[in-house]
């Protein structure tokens, strides 16, 4: 509520009283006109008091002045219920709804929307609506305009059920974790409002991000070992290739040979002049797993990927039996862990 109070020359007048037709001439042409364009949404009271002053002879006429104390209350905006203002995003989900059950308020008077991402990641943010009567802008960066949706005016009723089809999407194996921000305008649409009633309520959207393993590729030549002969290189002229989409160090290699391995003459081995040699080291397993396990020297500590292909390609078999029981071909697995694991 507020109060505007206006005093106002109304005219001459040359008896005491304020006559009916006065009164009428007041509240018609001079007071209502001045807020005929707030009236749709506006409660107004009036309330007049007049003094009437005697001019001295020779002037026969007096002057009248009315002071008009006018109390205006201006009808509330729309009334935004949500369930949630906090949403958590997660990454593996690609897209999340995050107005289900939302509500919305304006004393059964139709509303529009306009839903914006005020922060997005421009390369990989959107919102999306599976709505028929949306209206659905792309970010564009260059530009500056920013991913949006606009509902048309529509009952409160209809409108809380196209809420529920907004989704947040984001495309990024590794998205970025800053929470971002989206805004709700709510518009008042009655009839001949000439002063929009604008409501503005904004939900949080938290940022998960979810593992992706890594990707491990290998072209592998055919090497041979000879009994008694030298240490060989397992992956000698292989191509080894490997991806992370989270682009974080990997933690941990394990190379497990698969069949027929003598844990206690059968070894893998990292070999001694590996450049690597001092960042990742080397434990064979001699407890039946016939497994080489590969840690960086710090422990909870990391490596970046091409430490890894290094060490890979430098990684080496050799038994002490003298005697080949099996000569059937050897097969190893090779397998690696990222920090997230």
């Amino acid at each position: 509520m507020f109060e505007l109070r206006a005093q106002v020359v109304i005219g001459t007048h040359s008896g005491s009283a304020l006559s009916p037709g006065m009164y009428a001439l007041i509240h018609s042409e001079a007071l209502v006109p001045f807020f005929a364009h707030m009236l749709p949404l506006c409660h107004v009271k009036i309330e007049l008091s007049c003094l009437f002053f005697s001019w001295f002879a020779p002037i026969a006429d007096s002057l009248l002045i009315c002071s008009a104390l006018v109390g205006i209350s201006i009808a509330a905006g729309p009334t935004v219920t949500l369930t949630e203002s906090t949403v958590n995003f997660l990454e593996s989900a690609g897209t999340s709804a995050f107005l289900d059950g939302a509500t919305i308020d304006n004393d059964g008077e139709d509303v529009s929307v306009v839903i914006t991402l005020t922060n997005p990641d421009w390369d990989n943010d959107g919102l999306e609506s599976s709505d028929g009567n949306a209206v659905v802008t792309i970010g564009d960066e260059d530009t500056g305009v920013k991913p949006s949706i606009a509902f048309p005016a529509s009952a409160v009723a209809d409108m809380a059920t196209s809420l529920e089809t907004v989704s947040f999407t984001n495309s990024e194996d590794s998205p970025s974790l800053t929470s971002r921000s989206v805004e709700l305008t709510v518009t008042d649409e009655r009839t001949g409002a000439a002063v929009d009633a604008v409501t503005t309520t904004t939900v949080t959207i938290t940022m998960e991000a979810d593992n992706d393993a890594p990707q491990l590729a290998i072209t592998a030549a055919t090497n041979s070992y000879t009994e008694d002969g030298a240490k060989q290189k397992i992956l000698a002229g292989a191509t080894v290739t490997l991806t992370d989409p989270d682009d974080v160090g990997m933690s941990k290699l394990e190379v497990t040979l698969e069949n027929h391995c003598d844990p206690t003459t059968d070894v893998l081995s990292i070999d001694a002049d590996s450049d690597v040699g001092t960042k990742l080291l080397g434990s064979w397993q001699e407890d039946g797993d016939c497994k080489l396990v590969v840690e960086p020297v710090a422990a909870n500590k990391t490596a970046p990927i091409s430490d890894w292909i290094a060490l890979m390609q430098d990684i080496q078999f050799h038994s002490t039996n003298s005697s080949v029981v099996n000569a059937t071909d050897r097969h190893f697995q090779f397998q690696i862990y990222d920090s997230f694991s």
